[in-house]
């Protein structure tokens, strides 16, 4: 370091003459300082153009400048995650913040290790970790801010930024019904998940305000998994002859469900009809393309960084929940 250069706190207080203490206290306005002293320590950092690294600024402010993000096994990298987090990078960054990263299986002991860990951090964002009604104790005795991402909470006292996934479920089937399509199956994700639960409830809401019945067996369980929902097809396929359109709840649900469809001796779209969910990048690559419904990830991850910085700040004494609206991507498949 050149002489007369100060990077650090003990810097300025050598040249003042103090403890480094007494020059947080003076930054941080935190304790009493002799007036004479508060104004020689203040000209110095003036003179000095001093401006605390990150380290300085956490021990000063008590703060890490880190958000964590909890992910489970069924976000994948660059699918979900790699928009919603260049969407949430920049509007962090600008504030000085950083996230670290983890991923978490769905047993016990592995979620308890990862918020252990994530107990170090300012905020959670929490991506899907567990079926409705059922988040994590562990998570409710952090004492910082978390907002869950995805899938809305039970316990309606956290945050929350989830895509409406009643209307873009409603809208997929609108779309097939509007096609001419009246004999439409359903392959439904996690049965247990807010987002299987609302997309469930805007297929049967679609079917029943265009006039339509219900088939007698139109729905079948994929689990969000594409080998799943390989079988879940084969089982639509079974139990309802006729039937020419399929909703998935999932793109991998219905990648799986297009090799059900054709080893039935069918073709996609001229004898069965597909729609999935979410967009995956996949999705537009298959043959046919796949018709798909697209969260706004981008414009969630934004979203969940501004609450999360509001949270931190206690701008907002309430949480609240923020719901975006995704948007029907139509391609060959239908």
């Amino acid at each position: 370091m050149k002489k007369g250069e100060v990077k650090t706190l003990k810097d300025i207080a050598r040249i003042a003459g103090v403890s480094h203490m007494t020059v947080s206290r003076v930054i941080n306005n935190s304790g009493p300082v002799k007036p004479a002293t508060r104004e020689r320590i203040l000209r110095i950092i003036d003179e000095k153009n001093f401006k605390p690294n990150a380290t300085a600024k956490a021990l000063i402010q008590g703060k890490t400048y880190c958000i964590g993000l909890a992910l489970d096994d069924s976000f994948f990298p660059g699918d979900f995650t790699l928009p919603f987090i260049q969407g949430m990078t920049p509007v962090l960054n600008d504030a000085g913040y950083s996230y670290v990263l983890a991923n978490i299986n769905a047993d016990g002991k592995s979620q308890k290790s990862m918020l252990h860990l994530l107990d170090k951090v300012d905020g959670l964002l929490i991506f899907n970790i567990n079926s409705v009604g059922k988040e994590s104790e562990d998570a409710r005795n952090l004492e910082i801010p978390q907002i869950y991402i995805s899938s809305k909470p039970e316990n309606l006292e956290y945050n929350y930024v989830i895509a409406d996934d009643f209307r873009g479920a409603y809208d997929a089937v609108s779309y097939l019904i509007h096609k001419g399509h009246k004999k439409i199956g359903y392959i439904n994700g996690t049965t247990d998940y807010t987002t299987s639960i609302e997309r469930r409830c805007g297929f049967v809401r679609a079917v029943l305000d265009h006039g339509l019945s219900l088939l007698p067996h139109f729905e079948s369980c994929g689990d969000f998994q594409v080998e799943k929902g390989y079988y879940a097809m084969k089982e639509l396929i079974r139990n309802n002859p006729g039937m020419t359109a399929v909703f998935a709840a999932s793109d991998l649900m219905a990648f799986g469900a297009y090799k059900a469809v054709k080893e039935a001796g069918m073709t996609i779209p001229d004898d069965m009809a597909m729609v999935g969910y979410d967009n995956r990048e996949f999705s537009a690559f298959l043959e046919p393309s796949l018709t798909t419904v697209e969260k706004p990830k981008y414009e969630m991850g934004e979203l969940a960084a501004r609450m999360m910085l509001r949270a931190i700040s206690h701008i907002e004494d309430q949480p609240r929940g923020a719901v975006v609206q995704p948007k029907l991507i139509v391609r060959d498949s239908t």
